[in-house]
């Protein structure tokens, strides 16, 4: 009989990254053996359907009057209604997942029974809704004391945090059996901690680039920058449609955001995640502040450059580190050389290829 691992992750936010990683987590443990099941976690507040109430009382922007309101409904609910239902789909086909849980503590009877609970990859241990960590993410819901505990590829999202917020840190991973990172500032915060842990590559790579072309629709489009774009930043908009003209290929902009339609590039609104994939895969170049933007075009050899974004950096700091190439971030807003300036993908896929294979080694020794 198969050993049972369960997968807490945040793989309901529509996002490609939080999707993406935690299939790729799954087929992963799969593919070691093991009958995986993703807790089916959804807080309130990651709820698709609660997303465009909730924001638009935090916003004193929008939260004025009944034209404000209606205004800002009109906007947002598209976003997270109906590319909500697009990923939501994805979800229950591609993912395997346990009884939905909305209050974990309240739901404890729906927690699947398995010889490994694991948290799972992405920005699982940071603050979650702008407010608190959420210690379900830290695997404190595990009754089963004989069950191992384990974390994949966390990350806190961030690398400084405050000398009680780390104290907190400290409680919460003590209980783990074996800790696995994707940055290099969280194997500083886990020591910091107290607690051990070892760097992994992020799952989207581990699970490798054949396999992904396995899922890969074939598109239509051909000769483009692809711009994926996660922040508000209007001098990257301007560059990418300057970048594009420079090199004489259109521009497509892939967003889950309605409202960006009407930003630079042709437009492609709420596309399914492995439809995302395939739009990395055949660009020309592509331009991103994403940190999984980033890890694909890398694993599928597409030339890129990196837009840090002004918070958060050290996710997209540490991936472009890890392979040597820190150069493709643009340090100023007219520099287009890149189009000329090729990134050398040989060496590049060289060290992918051993620090894989490191990952799947360390992966091995974390589920034995």
């Amino acid at each position: 009989m198969k050993k049972k691992i369960c997968v807490i992750t945040r793989h309901a936010i529509v996002n490609y990254g939080s999707f993406l990683q935690t299939y790729a987590t799954q087929e992963i443990f799969n593919r070691y053996g093991y009958d995986t099941t993703i807790l089916d976690y959804v807080r309130y507040d990651e709820e698709y359907r609660n997303v465009t109430e909730l924001l638009l009382k935090k916003s004193n922007k929008w939260n004025k009057n009944f034209l404000t309101r209606l205004i800002y409904r009109i906007v947002q609910w598209p976003d997270h209604y109906i590319c909500g239902r697009v990923f939501e789909k994805k979800r229950n086909k591609y993912l395997n997942l346990s009884e939905r849980i909305t209050d974990i503590n309240k739901e404890k009877s729906k927690i699947p029974n398995a010889d490994i609970y694991c948290t799972g990859s992405d920005q699982v241990w940071g603050e979650i809704g702008g407010d608190d960590i959420d210690p379900a993410y830290f695997l404190d819901f595990v009754a089963n004391k004989k069950a191992k505990k384990v974390a994949f590829s966390a990350s806190f999202g961030k690398s400084n945090y405050s000398e009680d917020r780390i104290c907190k840190f400290s409680d919460l991973l003590k209980n783990y059996d074996y800790i696995t990172v994707r940055e290099s500032s969280a194997l500083d915060l886990v020591e910091k901690s107290g607690q051990k842990s070892v760097q992994i590559l992020d799952p989207t790579i581990i699970y490798g680039r054949d396999n992904w072309d396995k899922v890969l629709p074939t598109i239509k489009d051909k000769n483009y920058v692809l711009l994926y774009q996660l922040n508000a930043n209007s001098k990257m908009d301007e560059y990418a449609s300057n970048f594009a003209k420079k090199a004489g290929l259109k521009l497509i902009r892939i967003s889950v955001e309605l409202h960006n339609i009407m930003r630079t590039g042709k437009f492609k609104w709420c596309l399914s995640p492995f439809e995302f994939l395939s739009y990395i895969k055949n660009a020309k170049y592509m331009i991103t502040d994403s940190f999984h933007g980033t890890a694909f075009a890398i694993m599928f050899n597409t030339q890129f450059v990196e837009v840090l974004p002004k918070e958060k950096i050290t996710r997209n700091l540490s991936v472009l580190q890890q392979f040597g190439i820190e150069d493709r971030i643009l340090r100023e807003i007219n520099d287009f050389s890149y189009i000329d300036k090729m990134i050398d993908f040989n060496a590049v896929n060289e060290k992918v290829n051993v620090e894989r294979e490191k990952s799947l080694d360390i992966i091995k020794e974390m589920l034995s």
